[in-house]
């Protein structure tokens, strides 16, 4: 080895070894908790955005779903029985195959059927 090689190598070991020293623990504390606050802002800024989505997606499924109240008709009963006499009488008239009675009393059963105007809302 050279006495030039062995001049660099001294000087390299010194310069290094200059700049070569422990940190303080409190120096070390003290980026700790910088990097715990650095977290903590993540973590909260992860979270609320997190919340923000699921308000805003279960909202949005809520919305979506949300169903018109239905209107429904009371029966009368004399409605409800004479429609089950035309029916009785309907099947009658299909095993005798009578067309021109099933067509006549399909017709009235469909005026029968037809919403009454007493009607409430669910």
């Amino acid at each position: 080895m050279s006495k030039q090689q062995q001049f660099s190598e001294l000087l390299g070991q010194r310069l290094t070894a200059a700049h070569q020293e422990t940190a303080d623990d409190l120096l070390w504390q003290q980026l700790q908790q910088r990097l715990d606050k650095k977290r903590r802002k993540l973590t909260l800024w992860l979270s609320s955005a997190a919340s923000l989505a699921f308000i805003g997606i279960l909202s949005g499924l809520l919305y979506s779903g949300h169903i018109e109240p239905e209107t429904v008709a009371v029966a009368d009963p004399v409605d409800s029985y004479q429609l089950e006499k035309l029916d009785v009488a309907i099947q009658q008239s299909i095993i005798r195959n009578d067309h021109e009675q099933v067509e006549r009393l399909i017709a009235q059963r469909q005026q029968l059927n037809k919403p009454q105007p007493r009607t409430y809302t669910l």
